[in-house]
């Protein structure tokens, strides 16, 4: 099996998922990553939908600094194709009506016409033309091909690369192909084919995009589309970091610097405002996190026995939840992954503690464990700070705004922070670091759901927090959103001093 290329589409068929919008800036910062972890080719987006996509496009290009890895979306229409070669894309992903319902509707013929398919290939190959005399590289994109006359598929793809086109992509529109018919419609089209790559470009609405992927990739695809996080419309796009995984994994087929995955993978979903689930294949929070006491146990012995794959070749480790199935063995993994020790006999109150925590409905994070762990050893935690009052302002006509007053290690002084902020959350978290000063932190990760309804709804915040080089994962719950982002961040800040 030859190594595929891969056209990461997130700038354009990602930016079809329902609210996300990529700026020119966003476009470039997301690019940048991709052609760093080593993405050899970048849809930037469609060059016909005005001035803002083209700049993204062009700011697209500056950032690789090759016009020739960027490609922009376009209809068969000489001006669409006329605005990809304004935003300075080397490359043009040239939509063509497949199936015959497309056909019939965009090119308004009529089926029962003798001539339905010579007259749709017509129109395609003269626009091809158009797009190959501007000095474009052309992939042909047939949309709705899954549902296509075979017969008309191989035809158009014969002509395709008659005509001088690059690439000839099966476009799965509607995610329904299954893995079998997959493999069998490109071995079909594969035959004759010597000169063109084909491609192919999978939806995920059966949860098949990769299977189906990795399958035309098995019977001849020499190119593979392809979104960070599964973006796109409707249920997504085949997802970036499951089908190179599964390559370098499974066929041993290394196309990308897979443990830059992770920081991508929190970059688009930043950027989009579109955050993955927990359980999510191989950049999910919980990908290796183990919580079955049972499987702790097997843990100590054999790690490898419930991973499917190193953490290591996607950037990551396993790590160890604790809940109320955990049992003495996930305690002592635990204190042995987090570097600290306890007396085993006391390990018995510790994990009692665990779990009473837990069965409240609380998650039992790297700060809650810490804590627990003082008060198992009798210390109690002794607070380096502590937070003694802060006031938080917003409103529609109002800068949002916050002041803190800080005390360290119960002296008489009070440290004071203010700042404003994006938003109330943002100021306060930046008051609470003005106060800090010389040990201020920073906020890496942030996540909050509610987890009880009404205007009154208890959230539960998950935070990760650097300071000096060191990261930790903190919690709380509570229904006033600022007070519990403050406790959270300060319960880590504590732990890190």
């Amino acid at each position: 099996m030859r190594k595929p290329q891969i056209l990461d589409t997130t700038l354009r068929d990602g930016e079809q998922t329902p609210g996300v919008t990529f700026n020119p800036d966003q476009k470039s910062q997301i690019a940048r990553e991709l052609k760093r972890i080593g993405v050899p080719l970048i849809e930037a987006g469609s060059a016909c939908n005005g001035p803002s996509e083209k700049e993204g496009i062009r700011r697209v290009c500056e950032e690789v600094g090759d016009h020739t890895m960027v490609a922009s979306f376009a209809r068969i229409k000489d001006q669409d194709i006329d605005d990809v070669v304004e935003s300075g894309a080397g490359r043009v992903s040239l939509v063509c009506p497949a199936s015959d319902r497309h056909i019939a509707v965009k090119f308004g013929l009529n089926r029962d016409d003798q001539q339905f398919h010579a007259k749709a290939l017509a129109a395609t190959l003269k626009s091809l033309e158009y797009a190959l005399g501007k000095g474009l590289i052309v992939e042909l994109l047939a949309e709705d091909a899954s549902q296509a006359d075979p017969d008309y598929l191989k035809w158009l793809s014969l002509a395709a690369q008659g005509t001088g086109a690059e690439c000839f992509c099966v476009c799965d529109t509607l995610g329904c192909l299954m893995p079998s018919q997959t493999y069998a419609l490109f071995e079909y089209l594969n035959d004759g084919l010597n000169r063109m790559l084909l491609s192919f470009h999978g939806h995920d609405d059966k949860g098949l995009a990769t299977a189906n992927t990795l399958e035309a990739l098995r019977a001849g695809a020499g190119r593979l589309h392809a979104t960070v996080n599964g973006l796109g419309e409707r249920c997504g796009n085949c997802a970036l970091e499951e089908v190179t995984l599964c390559l370098e994994d499974d066929y041993k087929i290394k196309t990308i610097d897979l443990t830059q995955i992770q920081e991508l993978s929190r970059l688009v979903a930043g950027l989009s405002n579109v955050h993955l689930s927990k359980s999510k294949a191989v950049v999910g929070t919980f990908a290796f996190q183990h919580d079955a006491g049972i499987h702790h146990a097997a843990l100590m012995k054999e790690i490898e026995m419930y991973e499917p794959y190193p953490p290591a070749i996607v950037g990551r480790q396993h790590s160890l939840s604790l809940g109320k199935l955990s049992g003495l063995g996930s305690i002592r993994i635990k204190l042995g992954e987090m570097g600290v020790s306890l007396e085993e006999e006391k390990i018995p109150l510790l994990l009692e503690m665990v779990r009473r925590m837990n069965e409240g409905g609380e998650i039992v994070s790297d700060a809650d464990f810490l804590i627990l762990l003082d008060r198992a050893k009798g210390n109690g935690m002794h607070k380096k700070v502590t937070l003694e009052e802060i006031s938080v302002i917003t409103g529609n006509r109002t800068t949002p705004a916050a002041v803190v007053h800080l005390r360290f290690n119960g002296d008489a002084d009070l440290h004071f922070g203010a700042a404003t902020g994006d938003g109330p959350v943002d100021a306060a978290i930046s008051a609470v670091n003005n106060a800090l000063g010389e040990h201020r932190a920073n906020l890496v990760e942030y996540h909050v759901e509610a987890i009880t309804g009404g205007s009154d709804a208890v959230v539960r915040l998950n935070v990760t927090v650097e300071l000096n080089g060191k990261r930790l994962n903190s919690s709380a719950m509570g229904t006033d959103l600022f007070m519990v982002s403050v406790d959270a961040y300060l319960k880590a800040v504590n732990l890190l001093l």
